[in-house]
């Protein structure tokens, strides 16, 4: 009932353009009688218009719905296509995963019931800095994380402002 939903909506149009047409066919007999008691060229004119005008109307009522129809169908279309794509796809990958020995073969595949938990590797333990000291008193543990104060001095650099006695221009670095 419900497949190719495009093609019955396309012949649903045609149907119901047929349809308006014998509909216009009949009002425009019906209007042509009252005319022509009077004249045959007054009669022959309404019945014309009232068909043409009536299949005008018609055509344009109809275009709308089988375009609908043409749409639903390529639509349709596509979503074949895609399905078809992706199923090619899948198994261009599973062949290239087999050949590169990655994959297991299709028949060999397990189906897990659970999806499994990946595994993290634990982080490893910080490392204690050791000083060797002579003397034997015991190092406290924020002496062990502090840094020296002597390693991070960095040497200082005279400003632009500062004069100095040399005649060479001194490169300004500016400390972080």
């Amino acid at each position: 009932m419900f497949n190719f939903v495009g093609k019955k909506i396309k012949a649903l149009a045609v149907v119901v353009f047929v349809m308006e047409v014998l509909i216009s066919l009949a009002v425009g007999s019906n209007a042509s009688s009252a005319f022509a008691e009077d004249s045959l060229i007054g009669a022959l004119l309404v019945f014309f218009l009232v068909v043409a005008v009536g299949v005008i109307a018609g055509w344009i009522s109809v275009l709308v719905l089988y375009g609908f129809g043409e749409l639903v169908d390529q639509s349709m279309e596509m979503t074949r296509r895609q399905e078809e794509t992706h199923e090619a796809l899948e198994e261009i990958l599973r062949l290239l995963k087999e050949q590169k020995g990655t994959a297991p073969r299709q028949e060999e595949r397990p189906q897990p019931s659970v999806r499994p938990q990946p595994e993290y590797p634990t982080r490893p333990q910080p490392q204690t800095l050791h000083s060797k000291s002579d003397t034997s008193a015991p190092v406290s543990e924020l002496d062990r994380k502090l840094p020296l104060r002597a390693a991070e001095e960095k040497p200082r650099v005279p400003s632009p402002e500062e004069e100095t006695d040399s005649d060479e221009p001194e490169l300004y670095i500016p400390e972080k």
